[in-house]
């Protein structure tokens, strides 16, 4: 066998079903074993899974179904099922959860890509059951990482949940290592969580969300706790997990790590999962303090922690249980209050020490003494609250108003360009400026259309439209109501990856809730549009979004060059609006931004990447000229100041230069996809290929296909544009209806206003 599944089960009638579907739906070609093992069930799970197993016809997968009729808890059965494993290797399944399908796949493929490899880590997010949302809010330290290597393995200890199920294991690391789960108590995860992570050679990582974690309110973890079974399988826990760093650690935080961890569980679940009461909850705290100490006398402390680990870790609030002061602190970082009082703690400190102050203005006297300090503190706390809520109130007054069927559009950067564009040109003859609205300060859009950004009106009606139509990112500030229905445009087929398909290791460096935000906007977007079958394959695995909200319809830009690309009366106009000559062949270069220099500063960019023009332009001959196309959010370089290289302005419109061109060169960027439809000649110009795949990366099954037409330097991108060599792709990358695409999503957008 290639993979076995382990499945404990218990009580799961209404979810196991769409467990065992996510397993035999898996792309995954090789042998898989299902091993599920009931933990007495009281409901009729095990009839189900039967009857399942019974109409099974996947050849590939052999399942099997342990009942022993007995109640011995989730770790003494994954134990079981570890044991009686023949697969190469293992995944581990809730009954109550699933999988992506493509999970094995992914992967199994990584897994065995090296002999070294312990296990492959992967990401997660929860799944509400009565919404049927997707939740992700578990950005990790460690994300930026593609592989975690021997003591880079520990900094999984660092997770802000311990979950086990989210990796595939070999089977022949858990056996060698006698890594296995606790029995007999709840949080059986931590020993052999702790365990895989110090003992783990090599964890590659793959930043797609392959496992959902359903959420309901049946969960074990949510259930007893006006019972002490949280209370003493806590604490059981975690002392069986300490006792497991006797054996050794690589990276000296190790034990901080864990034990930060231990102490903000213990502060949870005291409020939530033990009796109500006081005595018992602060019985507890000072318990798991008393652990912890015994555990870690002389544990290293890190140094730059956050206000809150410093007041709980860098005092003697550990060594002397002091419970409540540790309350204190975690009701001070719940109130968001954790950076002031930490600094009144260090004032107080220094207070004690030097109680002479010397102050020069009345402001800093005011500012920074002691007694004076609260006072101010909490006036401007009181202000912003105030403005907060008087904000509030003004859109709860703009939601307690009636949906209108009114169309809001919002174009990439508010600009008037791009398919939001195209489709408005389109929309704006069918519907008066009542019914469509478009966001912008462009001055081309007609006046009973056009609304300023963030103005009064944009508020009153992003609140009471029935249809937005976006291009981009949605800003977290803009709130759907119920009733309203969000179309998300995008601005392109991609090509390098994006969100869940690439770790964006620089991204999140300087932004570790990047992915957070973006995958709560997602989560608001009804329907996507995808340009041909390859992006919505895209799409689906790099938004996590179901196929089923894609819709092949087509890009309006793409529409309008397909309509033109033969109408050379407006090429020639073109060509004159721009003051572009008209007897020249023109090269568009159009590069992409770079993640590697967000947010750098400007004397540090890398622009090592540009195409050097002169050089093309010297070798091609007097017939060429480059019109430089820089992308967006990367700064514009001037190639040079010769007259052939001409540099375009924001406002020179991207599907009038694709028009007007007769080649077209760049580097990641989609602008290759619009090319396609209209069969412009493209070239890649790529040398930093290894740089930029490490920073975010492209789609292989792409570049393999592009490959003929990629070259790394000047002369080799000469070469193929003197051979006009041209390439045959698949048929993914074309859509034969673009032609009808703002006509198509017309007729939809009127389907939902009815």
């Amino acid at each position: 066998m290639d993979v076995t599944v382990i499945i404990p089960l218990y009580n799961a009638e209404k979810y196991i079903y769409e467990t065992l579907d996510s397993v035999v739906n898996q792309s995954f070609k090789g042998s898989i074993e299902v091993i599920i093992i009931n933990d007495g069930s009281t409901d009729n799970s095990v009839e189900y899974v039967k009857k399942y197993i019974l109409n099974n016809s996947m050849k590939n997968i052999n399942f099997r179904l342990l009942d022993d009729g007995k109640n011995l808890g989730p770790g003494t059965r994954r134990n079981q099922g570890i044991n009686l494993a023949t697969g190469k290797a293992i995944q581990f399944l809730d009954s109550d959860d699933f999988l992506m399908a493509n999970t094995l796949e992914l992967a199994y493929n990584e897994l065995f890509q090296y002999e070294v490899n312990s296990f492959v880590h992967y990401d997660w997010a929860f799944y509400e059951d009565d919404s049927k949302k997707t939740v992700y809010s578990s950005p990790e330290p460690y994300d930026k990482f593609s592989v975690l290597r021997e003591k880079g393995c520990e900094l999984l200890l660092r997770s802000g949940s311990y979950f086990t199920v989210h990796s595939l294991y070999k089977t022949s690391f858990l056996k060698n290592n006698q890594i296995y789960y606790g029995e007999g108590y709840i949080y059986e995860d931590f020993e052999f969580f702790v365990k895989r992570s110090l003992r783990a050679q090599r964890v590659p990582r793959i930043s797609n969300i392959l496992y959902k974690v359903r959420v309901h309110g049946n969960s074990i973890t949510k259930t007893n706790s006006d019972t002490m079974e949280h209370y003493v399988s806590f604490k059981k826990a975690i002392s069986a997990s300490y006792d497991l760093f006797s054996d050794g650690y690589r990276n000296v935080e190790t034990p901080y790590h864990f034990t930060r961890y231990v102490i903000g569980r213990s502060l949870i679940y005291a409020e939530k999962r033990i009796p109500n009461k006081r005595n018992i909850r602060k019985k507890f705290l000072k318990e798991v303090l008393e652990i912890v100490y015994n555990y870690n006398k002389k544990m290293y402390i890190p140094y730059g922690l956050s206000a809150y680990n410093n007041l709980i870790f860098n005092s003697n609030l550990i060594p002397n249980g002091d419970v409540k002061r540790l309350l204190k602190i975690h009701k001070m970082y719940k109130k968001g209050k954790i950076n002031y009082f930490n600094s009144r703690s260090k004032k107080h400190q220094n207070k004690i020490k030097n109680r002479e102050y010397k102050i020069k203005t009345l402001k800093n006297k005011l500012d920074n003494n002691y007694y004076t300090q609260p006072l101010i503190y909490n006036t401007r706390r009181a202000v912003h609250k105030y403005r907060r809520n008087k904000k509030i109130r003004y859109i709860r007054n703009i939601e307690n108003q009636n949906i209108k069927n009114i169309i809001l559009m919002i174009g990439f950067d508010y600009r008037y360009t791009g398919n939001s564009r195209y489709l408005f040109e389109f929309l704006k003859d069918k519907y008066s400026g009542e019914s469509l609205k478009f966001v912008t300060d462009d001055m081309r859009v007609p006046s009973e259309h056009r609304i300023t950004p963030r103005s009064q009106e944009f508020w009153e009606i992003l609140g009471t439209c029935k249809i937005l139509i976006a291009e981009s990112w949605i800003p977290k500030a803009f709130k759907k109501r119920e009733g309203q229905t969000w179309i998300q445009l995008w601005h392109g087929t991609p090509f390098k990856k994006l969100l869940f398909d690439s770790h964006e290791s620089n991204l999140i460096s300087l932004n570790p809730y990047h992915k957070v935000r973006m995958k709560y906007d997602i989560e608001r977007w009804d329907l996507l549009l995808a340009d041909t079958e390859v992006a919505n394959n895209k799409f689906s695995s790099a938004f996590d979004i179901s196929k089923q909200k894609i819709k092949k319809l087509g890009y309006p830009r793409n529409e309008y060059l397909i309509q033109n690309c033969r109408n050379d009366l407006l090429k020639r106009e073109i060509k004159l609006k721009y003051n572009i000559p008209i007897d020249k062949k023109i090269i568009l270069y159009a590069p992409t931004w770079r993640d590697y220099n967000y947010k750098k500063n400007i004397n540090d960019i890398d622009l090592t990447y540009l195409l050097n023009g002169p050089k093309v332009l010297n070798r091609l001959g007097s017939e060429y000229i480059i019109i430089n196309k820089s992308h967006n959010l990367e700064m514009s370089k001037n190639l040079s100041r010769d007259h052939r290289l001409i540099e375009a302005k924001d406002f020179m419109e991207t599907q009038e230069l694709l028009l007007i061109s007769d080649i077209v060169i760049t580097d990641y960027s989609s602008i290759i996809f619009d090319a396609i439809h209209i069969n412009k000649p493209f070239y890649l110009f790529i040398n930093d290929y290894h740089k930029y795949t490490v920073t975010r990366g492209v789609y292989k099954d792409m570049i393999n296909d592009f490959s003929p037409i990629v070259c790394k330097n000047e002369e080799d991108l000469v070469r193929l544009i003197q051979n006009e060599l041209l390439i045959d792709l698949p048929s993914k990358y074309y859509n034969l209806n673009l032609n009808q695409s703002s006509e198509k999503i017309a007729i939809m957008i009127e389907n939902l206003l009815k």
